[in-house]
């Protein structure tokens, strides 16, 4: 048998697959040499660190545990012994048994299991290490509130009872809200025992351990009588730990050699620190040279943001409140936040740029705590400009935060408590804002320490311009109505801007703008030309566009130059961009680009359409002309429309069987005119939940007004739009609300620009009459089958594709398929190759023997009473096919 302590260990620390807190105190061994030493699995032992002196031991304690999956010569500690043994500096450890009434050789200055007492109380306190920004993370890392700190004393109170077994020279490390912390055992209370004797005992404990080095220290300095002999040593206590413990944290107490900045660490404690960013000031021209395409959003946000920034004594000469706040609200990728900035680096102000999700926090009061520390920064920072950029993340509708969570009272159920938590940052930023003037609003507890700090910035303010607080609020959304109704009223945000979809000559002003550092050789004409076809393209998607282009003449100019590889090296060694004048954006790089980029607000419901035109459809005459007026001449010719006085068509209704091209003219009216596409199926946007249909066509429409203009497609409409009169089991009284919400849409109180509605079907009859008249389905035109002239239209269109006979004859052929449909025309050419095919698969081209022969055997579905069931219908309606 071999004593465990006359060998030696190298000591590993364990991965983090093995750690964990229930596992802490194990030190893993191999079985072998557990079996050896005759130690059982549980005991307690001592790793004492080698390179420590024999005054001043390195030890921590643990448990034995074994494993097959380390050496004989290594054992394996997690952090908490790794960090208490200082076993960084050096890994040859001894290992010394506790659980034996007499261990030989046990070191002077390290405890034993027969000195043990269960602790009661254990203070604590963190240890900042490293560099400056390490503590000062650690520090604003650090709880401020009563709850958070309770949760922490209630994590390492749990660690310390894994240990079971401490000293008072105990680390800990602990991973807490994403940050690695270290703690120290600054005291340690024994348990308290009941008993005047125990009582009595425990006090002389107590006061032993304090009492050891002042008593061996006056026996030194005794000057009368005979010389003291120095006492033997006594060795420190262990420590038990359970559940009976109580565990507190101390304040951390960083050294001199951390250099770490009180007051950084202090303010980074009492909560969000948000960094201040100072724009370089610019004259007014500059600052706004690069917003494109917001001249009129310009002017206004000036008037009300610039004069209160810049001149506040012209106010209160006066005697008026400088506005406090605006709401920029928009589509995204329309420059809000851009223009924000740009307002700031124009008068010279700091900003605060703020997003709504990075002030939201799980734990009470947390949030308001950060809201409430950045506007008293921006007011340290006076002149500011507070960008609240996603504001309705921050502060959403307080009415809508309760329902369904649990809203039968003010703090409700747990389920209710997001409500809860809105309405007191709801009230906190109203509280803020009606309190801006003054800074009132911004005080919380704790804040003693920065009354000088905020003196001097009250000074500084009044010194500047006689008037303190000159803090502007803007607010930034997608999504306005989502916000708090008390929030949009004036005397908080004072102005409501709409940043929207830019026309044709705003495109033209941001592609100038995005276009001036890029080397091009586009025109303005070309430009011009390029930004009308832009229909529906925001500031960011043409940003993508230009970014596009770029990347499409660099690999033009790679090509260009022959290089034997892709490698860095052949093309750092060849002739440099700035030299070769080649190297410029076209205007085909940007039109090429412009089939890649889709508009942002589209591209959850865009459908890529292939290439149809007018000119692959026959038979169909009037029904195009009649869309090119519907669709085409408000973008062609809107000084017309404005001259006469009178507004586009809305919709266009066609109607007729089923076959006869309805939805491929729907097709080639967008492909022609380069709108915006929304193909939208009707039974696709019901829903059984009650409502969800409605906000389905209200969603559909905001989408195509945020990229007009643009034509949205309702294809089998009257699978949607069924007609509200009921039968006597009240069957369409479902359909009430959908169709409610489509009346709307299309010609209710807000008015519909910029967006053309096509609708097919093939059943009229069934459609709402509200939807029939002038101002909804302006064009209501019937597609019917083809004539003569259209059959051999449609053939002549088909054959083109095909291989068929030379000397065919398509009038005969078209005379033949009297009755088709275009739909069946195009599976009789598919017919007569077929049949060609199984003839002989050699053949060189279809004759004309297939194409009748098809002719004879195809089935025609539009008999003459579905044509009379169409005329009577249209009779109705009094349609003019004229």
């Amino acid at each position: 048998m071999t004593s465990i302590h006359t060998k030696s260990f190298r000591v590993e620390l364990k991965s983090n697959a093995e750690a964990g807190h229930r596992t802490a105190r194990r030190i893993l061994f191999h079985p072998d040499v557990l079996k050896n030493a005759r130690v059982a699995t549980g005991d307690v032992v001592l790793v004492v660190n080698n390179a420590s002196s024999n005054e001043e031991k390195d030890f921590a304690v643990g448990v034995v545990w074994p494993s097959l999956r380390i050496p004989e010569d290594c054992i394996l500690v997690e952090n908490s012994i790794w960090l208490t043994a200082r076993l960084a500096e050096c890994r040859d450890v001894t290992v010394y048994p506790l659980s034996g009434t007499k261990i030989p050789g046990l070191p002077s200055g390290v405890p034993s299991l027969a000195k043990t007492e269960q602790a009661g109380s254990i203070r604590l306190r963190e240890v900042i290490d490293g560099d400056q920004k390490s503590a000062l993370r650690i520090a604003s890392a650090s709880s401020a509130t009563k709850k958070r700190q309770d949760w922490l004393n209630l994590l390492l109170r749990e660690m310390l009872v894994d240990l079971k077994y401490i000293c008072s020279s105990q680390l800990l490390q602990v991973s807490y809200e994403g940050v690695q912390r270290q703690f120290a055992v600054a005291s340690i209370t024994p348990l308290k025992n009941t008993g005047s004797e125990k009582s009595q005992g425990q006090d002389t404990k107590t006061l032993q351990s304090v009492d050891d080095r002042v008593v061996r220290e006056m026996r030194e300095l005794a000057i009368d009588g005979p010389a003291l002999q120095p006492q033997k040593r006594k060795r420190p206590t262990l420590w038990l730990v359970d559940w009976d413990v109580s565990v507190s944290v101390l304040p951390a107490k960083p050294s001199t050699k951390e250099a770490i900045r009180t007051t950084e660490i202090q303010a980074a404690q009492e909560g969000h620190k948000p960094e201040v960013e100072t724009l370089p000031h610019c004259s007014k021209s500059d600052a706004y040279a690069s917003v494109g395409g917001l001249n009129k959003q310009i002017e206004d946000i000036r008037d009300l943001i610039e004069l209160p920034l810049t001149r506040p004594d012209l106010f209160e000469h006066f005697g008026l409140k400088p506005p406090r706040g605006i709401l920029l609200y928009g589509p995204p990728g329309t420059g809000k936040t851009h223009l924000a900035r740009a307002i700031a680096a124009s008068t010279k102000s700091s900003v605060l740029v703020i997003n709504g999700p990075e002030l939201s926090s799980a734990y009470h009061g947390e949030t308001e705590s950060k809201l409430r520390a950045v506007f008293k920064e921006a007011y340290r920072r006076s002149p500011c400009i507070v960008i609240l950029d996603e504001v309705d993340a921050l502060v959403p509708r307080r009415d809508d935060g309760g329902v369904g969570l649990g809203a039968g009272g003010e703090g409700g159920s747990a389920i209710g408590g997001g409500g809860e938590v809105e309405r007191r940052v709801v009230a906190t930023l109203l509280t803020i804002l009606d309190g801006m003037e003054s800074g009132e609003g911004l005080e919380e507890d704790g804040d003693d320490d920065d009354d000088d700090e905020d003196e001097q910035a009250e000074e500084n303010s009044k010194g500047q311009a006689g008037v303190k607080g000159r803090v502007v609020v803007i607010g930034t959304t997608n999504r306005p109505n989502a916000i708090d109704p008390a929030l949009r009223r004036p005397g908080r945000f004072d102005r409501e801007i709409e940043i929207g979809v830019p026309d044709a000559e705003a495109r033209l002003d941001i592609l100038n703008v995005l276009l001036t550092k890029t080397p091009h050789d586009v025109t303005q004409e070309e430009l011009r030309a390029f930004s009308s076809r832009a229909h529906g393209y925001v500031g960011a998607d043409l940003n993508a566009i230009v970014r596009e282009a770029g990347t499409i003449a660099i690999k033009r100019w790679l090509a260009s130059k022959s290089f034997p590889s892709s490698s860095s090296s052949s093309i750092s060694d060849s002739v440099l961009p700035s030299a070769d004048s080649t190297l410029s954006l076209t205007f085909s790089d940007l039109s090429a680009s412009l089939s890649s980029v889709r508009p942002s607000a589209l591209r959850s419901l865009f459908a890529e359409l292939p290439p149809i035109r007018y000119t692959d459809i026959g038979g169909q005459a009037h029904v195009i002309e009649k869309l090119h007026e519907a669709v085409e001449w408000p973008l062609l010719h809107p000084e017309a429309f404005k001259r006469l006085g009178v507004k586009p068509p809305k919709g266009v209704l066609l109607y007729g069987p089923p076959g006869c091209s309805k939805t491929v003219l729907a097709r080639a009216c967008a492909c022609e005119s380069g709108l915006n596409f929304l193909a939208v199926k009707g039974p696709e946007l019901l829903n059984k939940f009650v409502g969800e249909s409605e906000r389905a066509i209200r969603e559909i429409f905001r989408k195509a007004r945020s990229a007009s203009p643009s034509i949205i497609f309702f294809d089998e409409i009257d699978a949607l739009a069924t007609t509200r009169m009921a039968d006597n089991d009240g069957s369409a009284s479902s359909h009430e609300g959908v169709i409610t919400s489509l009346l709307n849409e299309m010609d209710g109180v807000q008015e519909l620009q910029g967006v053309t509605i096509i609708a097919a079907t093939n059943r009229p009859e069934t459609i709402d009459s509200a939807l029939m008249r002038p101002g909804r389905f302006d064009h209501v035109l019937y597609i019917g089958p083809p004539d003569q002239a259209g059959r051999e239209e449609i053939l002549r269109i088909r054959i083109r594709k095909m291989t068929v006979d030379p000397n065919i004859d398509i009038v005969e052929i078209a005379r033949l398929a009297e009755g088709c449909s275009g739909a069946e025309i195009t599976a009789l050419c598919q017919e007569a190759a077929m049949l060609t095919m199984r003839k002989d698969m050699n053949a060189p081209f279809v004759p004309q023997e297939a194409f009748v022969t098809a002719t004879r055997t195809m089935k025609r579905q539009i008999t003459p009473a579905v044509l009379q069931k169409f005329e009577r219908w249209r009779d109705r309606a009094n349609e003019s096919l004229t």
